[in-house]
């Protein structure tokens, strides 16, 4: 539930569309883990 609005911020501000998908896809598996 926490990645969730995690992944909208990040997709909100464009970042993610900088960022390569693996670095996000890496992000939410990090938040997973916590």
């Amino acid at each position: 539930a926490a990645a969730e609005p995690l992944r909208f911020i990040w997709e909100v501000p464009g970042g993610g569309r900088l960022i390569p998908p693996l670095k996000v896809q890496r992000n939410e598996v990090i938040v997973n883990y916590r």
